[in-house]
């Protein structure tokens, strides 16, 4: 038996059904896929972290979105001392921080700093590592 026989019109069979019960209206070629409505996970985490927030700055409400409410956040606890929030703030900048992608002036940029500079913060979280 050869491949074309197996098309051949009106053979019915084992995987091969009547040719007019086939596609039937209104039956959906891949009944148990994606319903929907339903979001994927980056789509929600995105949306998320576009919502705003209200922060209280020196006094005074600002809104912004809860992405850069969570990085000041980030940045408040690495100023403190926060090891762990120090080295996760510096590994977003040199991920993240690329002189291409800078679209605001507020923006820092880890090019800026000089050698000894990286070198210093080097250091500090490397004895900071240590001592945790």
């Amino acid at each position: 038996m050869t491949d074309n026989d197996s098309d051949a019109p009106g053979k019915v069979g084992y995987k091969r059904p009547p040719t007019h019960s086939r596609f039937q209206k209104g039956r959906s070629g891949n009944p148990v896929g994606r319903q929907k409505g339903v979001r994927y996970f980056l789509t929600d985490l995105l949306s998320s972290l576009q919502i705003p927030v209200n922060l209280n700055e020196n006094g005074k409400t600002k809104r912004v979105s809860t992405q850069e409410a969570l990085i000041l956040r980030l940045r408040e606890k690495a100023l403190k001392g926060v090891i762990r929030a120090l080295e996760s703030l510096v590994t977003l900048a040199r991920t993240h921080n690329t002189g291409d992608n800078a679209t605001s002036k507020d923006q820092y940029d880890l090019t800026r700093l000089t050698d000894e500079e990286l070198y210093q913060l080097d250091r500090i979280l490397m004895k900071a590592s240590v001592v945790a």
